[in-house]
């Protein structure tokens, strides 16, 4: 089992608001995810945070405010990865069977492209709700990502 987070994100502040796991498994569930949260929490180097995030290419899991501990605690959030990170795998010209780096690379620049965005475009607040609703983008805006390499 990895040791450490594979991203970081702070805040404005450089308050550290994110820590996440990238994965390249597929057919994931909601009770994998809790279940992989729970035993990184487990961690020293898993501190609880605002936000914790599972990537993985079918789906994103997202927890908002939940406690370090033994509980299974289902995500906060479930998000269609395949369609949100499209353009991503499009512009990175891969297919489905991309590497571990690769895909920790691709989930560190999408959340570097959110970071950046001043508002958050109609469009996009209206297919991603869960960004205003869980203020996630008012949390991370104008922060800075960080991959494990580099922490």
């Amino acid at each position: 089992m990895r040791t450490q987070p594979d991203l970081r994100l702070y805040g404005l502040d450089g308050h550290l608001v994110l820590v996440g796991d990238v994965r390249t498994n597929r057919g994931t569930s909601p009770e994998w995810a809790a279940m992989l949260r729970r035993n990184l929490m487990e961690l020293d180097e898993f501190p609880a945070v605002t936000f914790f995030l599972i990537a993985t290419p079918d789906r994103i899991y997202i927890w908002r405010d939940a406690p370090k501990g033994s509980a299974l605690i289902p995500p906060t959030y479930v998000i269609d990865a395949q369609s949100l990170l499209k353009p991503y795998f499009e512009g990175a010209k891969v297919d489905a069977e991309i590497t571990d780096p690769a895909f920790e690379l691709m989930i560190a620049i999408w959340l570097s492209d959110l970071v950046r965005l001043r508002d958050l475009p109609g469009d996009l607040g209206n297919r991603q709700g869960w960004l205003k609703d869980s203020s996630f983008h008012e949390v991370i805006k104008n922060g800075r990502v960080e991959l494990a390499a580099a922490a």
